[in-house]
């Protein structure tokens, strides 16, 4: 499979800048044999450590715990951000490999990382073995869903179930985020 040196540019760039949706996509592209799974990999453990490494840089030069106490966010509820901040400092490692499969935590979790100065090779050691689990998992979901796809019958159009998802999604976040709001206000 030939590649030119603009698709490269493009997949890095969807990659850097979508995150895992993209990937998820961009897998099942490569389980179904129009994208190379190798390049997939490399380029997606590229993008991660740059872009993670750019958070913990931000945490690591521009952040302190003192400033985040100072914070307006602190402010809100200050019980809840110490209890975080007291949980990470005790299992930094095991929440940074976690956030990988917490969708949205994974960037704030690398500030957090650089403000309490995790080593850096060790950072970006368990960055990589996230990325790798989480790779194996959707490379093994793709799969499956590629392989049993004919047998799906669908009682409605595709566009039809996208819909149901994306609203099935938004009242979700609705939902989630009235719960978080009563912990933070």
């Amino acid at each position: 499979m030939e590649t030119s040196l603009l698709f490269l540019l493009a997949l890095a760039s969807a990659l850097f800048l979508g995150g895992t949706p993209v990937l998820v996509g961009g897998i099942y592209f490569a389980v179904a044999g129009s994208l190379d799974i190798r390049l997939l990999f490399a380029l997606s453990l590229l993008t991660t450590l740059v872009w993670d490494g750019i958070w913990y840089g931000v945490g690591a030069h521009a952040l302190s715990v003192e400033r985040i106490r100072s914070s307006r966010t602190y402010a809100r509820n200050p019980m809840l951000f110490d209890k975080l901040l007291s949980l990470y400092g005790r299992h930094q490692y095991v929440l940074l490999f976690l956030s990988r499969f917490t969708y949205g935590t994974n960037s704030v979790t690398s500030v957090i990382s650089g403000v309490y100065r995790m080593q850096p090779v060790r950072f970006f050691v368990l960055n990589s073995a996230s990325l790798s689990v989480l790779f194996a998992v959707l490379w093994a979901l793709s799969y499956v869903v590629h392989e049993n796809i004919a047998r799906f019958e669908f009682p409605f159009s595709l566009s039809t179930a996208l819909a149901i998802l994306v609203a099935i999604a938004l009242v979700v976040r609705w939902g989630l985020r009235r719960i978080l709001d009563r912990y933070i206000s």
